[in-house]
């Protein structure tokens, strides 16, 4: 599938708790899942989808409605430097612990559009069908 989608990244004090992969659909111009586009949870060791996506009704979609693109088993592009460049923008602002970071993938790179205090973390977490809670107490436990 092409990436015509952004990622959205949750970092807790510079670490990655969750990533989804957003995409636009042909009903939308933009990718954010309240404006009819979906997304899917990306495995953080392998950089590779691995849920079906959803939209705002939760409906999963295992291929893109749009495009008829698979979805599961994606991999997304530069995914090492990715996480590497969000957990060092991460731990440069240890005064907002929690952050939700919209990142761009380049043809080499990745892009980082902005980080966001309030993200959209209550819907990037239905994908995957579990919480950030957990890995959040046991990154404040250490």
């Amino acid at each position: 599938i092409a990436l015509s989608g952004d990622l959205l990244m949750l970092t807790y004090k510079g670490e990655i708790l969750l990533c989804a992969l957003k995409l636009g659909t042909g009903t939308s111009i933009v990718d954010n899942q309240h404006a009819a586009g979906l997304n899917g949870n990306v495995d953080l060791k392998t950089g590779i989808t691995n849920t079906p996506f959803l939209d705002l009704d939760l409906n999963e979609y295992y291929r893109h409605p749009t495009t008829n693109e698979i979805l599961l088993g994606v991999q997304v592009p530069n995914w090492e430097i990715l996480k590497t460049k969000v957990t060092a923008a991460a731990k440069l602002i240890p005064e907002i612990p929690y952050l939700g970071w919209d990142v761009a993938i380049l043809e080499n790179d990745v892009a980082i559009i902005e980080a966001n205090e309030a993200p959209g973390h209550d819907l990037v977490q239905g994908a995957p069908k579990i919480g950030v809670y957990g890995r959040v107490r046991d990154i404040r436990k250490r």
